[in-house]
C-alpha cells in the first residue's frame, strides 16, 4: 500500500464512477490508487447525494460503490495505533 496520505474530495470520487467522462475517470482512478487515500463522511454524503439525483444512480449501485470503497475497512481493524474500525451489526 503506498505511503504517502491524500483526502480524497467529492469531485475525483464521482469522476472515478462517472461513465461519460472516461479520461477522467481514468485519472481520477490512478490518483485514488497511488495514495493511501482518506475520505470524510461529507464526501460520502455528497457522492451519494450527486450520484443519485445528478447521475440517477440507482440506490443498489450507490450502495455497492460505497462498499467498494470502504472494503478496507474491517471490524476490529486498528488504524496508526489510534483508530479502531467498528461494526455496530457485529458487536
Amino acid at each position: 500500500m503506498p505511503e504517502d496520505k491524500a483526502f480524497i474530495d467529492t469531485s475525483i470520487l464521482i469522476y472515478a464512477y462517472n461513465k461519460t467522462y472516461l479520461d477522467k475517470k481514468q485519472i481520477a482512478q490512478e490518483e485514488i490508487g497511488k495514495y493511501d487515500s482518506v475520505i470524510s463522511t461529507q464526501v460520502i454524503n455528497e457522492f451519494c447525494n450527486v450520484s443519485l439525483y445528478k447521475l440517477r444512480k440507482t440506490h443498489n449501485e450507490i450502495v455497492a460503490a460505497i462498499q467498494e470503497i470502504s472494503e478496507d475497512m474491517q471490524h476490529g481493524q486498528l488504524i496508526e495505533n489510534k483508530l479502531t474500525i467498528v461494526n455496530p451489526f457485529k458487536i
